[in-house]
């Protein structure tokens, strides 16, 4: 799926404003990447703001909590 620049641009910023506040410990890799451009935009940017909602203090590996909310949405489309 060829995603549009303007998703490309949000989500490159989201992720910085991630880094940015701590919210994640670092920029996901391109498997990450690859689930957020695998879903429709409007799914994509759902999630990502859940993720932004969800209490972090306990967790242990932020990037593979982000990676599983990607992962069930992408089961639920009949993606993956």
């Amino acid at each position: 799926m060829l995603i549009s620049q303007n998703m490309f641009r949000v989500v490159s910023i989201f992720f910085q404003n991630l880094v940015a506040s701590g919210q994640i410990e670092r920029v996901p890799d391109d498997g990450i990447l690859g689930m957020i451009y695998d879903l429709p935009e409007g799914l994509a940017l759902s999630s990502l703001q859940k993720f932004t909602t969800i209490d972090k203090s306990a967790m242990r590996n932020r990037i593979a909590y982000l990676a599983g909310v990607l992962r069930r949405e992408l089961e639920n489309i009949g993606k993956r």
